[in-house]
């Protein structure tokens, strides 16, 4: 192990044998990581709703923003999956984590368009605001001019199978040369010790730290330990 997970693997057998009165059944570096990662995956979920009222939770997940500038994809059928004729599609970043591939995206923390230089003269080069908005609410917003106009971009979600997770970006002028993309990343998971056989976790089996800043990880290996030890009360 690496001494970070030999630390979190010593700080989670800590935490549980004390919840446990030193009764419960002992772990497995697989059993423990699988909880941690659990656990992990909870938290930061959990500590992204203040991620914009606190600096404090900002430093803390700062190895998990990643920024991107994508053009529009080209599909076959592209004008099945679009709500608005002059929409463009952008193919949200995926990454092949051992035997399975990650939709990477878990939150946008910013994003904006950036006309080409084939829009008309007052929009070249610039760059606008993107609107999400939810697909009920799609024709009241596009037809209202104070909410959609060459200053703002609408975005909606999309999955298209086969393919991945899909914004779909509607402009009032459809030459965009960039779509920028500001979010947070699915995390690895936590693997303490590397994995033998079929053991895998979210794919993987090579020993993956965990990528939070430090001040997170006592969090983690609490509410790992608490997830145990209810397992084992449970049980």
């Amino acid at each position: 192990m690496t001494a970070r997970n030999q630390q979190m693997y010593e700080d989670f057998q800590l935490v549980y044998n004390n919840l446990s009165s030193n009764m419960a059944a002992g772990l497995t570096p697989f059993e423990i990581s699988m909880y941690l990662t659990k656990a992990y995956f909870e938290l930061v979920n959990m500590t992204y709703r203040q991620y914009e009222q606190s600096e404090e939770v900002r430093k803390a997940l700062v190895e998990l923003v990643e920024t991107v500038k994508l053009t529009p994809t080209s599909l076959s059928h592209a004008s099945a999956y679009k709500i608005a004729p002059n929409s463009l599609l952008f193919k949200l970043p995926q990454r092949t984590q051992g035997t399975i591939t990650v939709d990477e995206v878990m939150y946008i923390v910013y994003e904006a368009v950036t006309y080409s230089n084939a829009a008309p003269m007052c929009l070249r080069g610039k760059t606008i605001e993107v609107l999400p908005i939810a697909h009920d609410d799609f024709h009241q917003v596009y037809e209202n001019p104070y909410r959609f106009n060459e200053n703002r971009a609408l975005r909606l979600d999309i999955q298209i199978p086969n393919v991945g997770r899909i914004s779909e970006i509607v402009t009032k002028d459809s030459h965009v040369a960039e779509y920028t993309l500001r979010y947070l990343r699915k995390p690895k998971p936590i693997i303490l010790e590397n994995l033998t056989g079929t053991d895998r976790i979210e794919g993987l089996q090579l020993e993956t730290e965990c990528e939070v800043n430090t001040m997170l990880h006592p969090q983690i290996v609490r509410l790992a330990a608490q997830k145990a030890y209810q397992d084992y009360k449970a049980a």
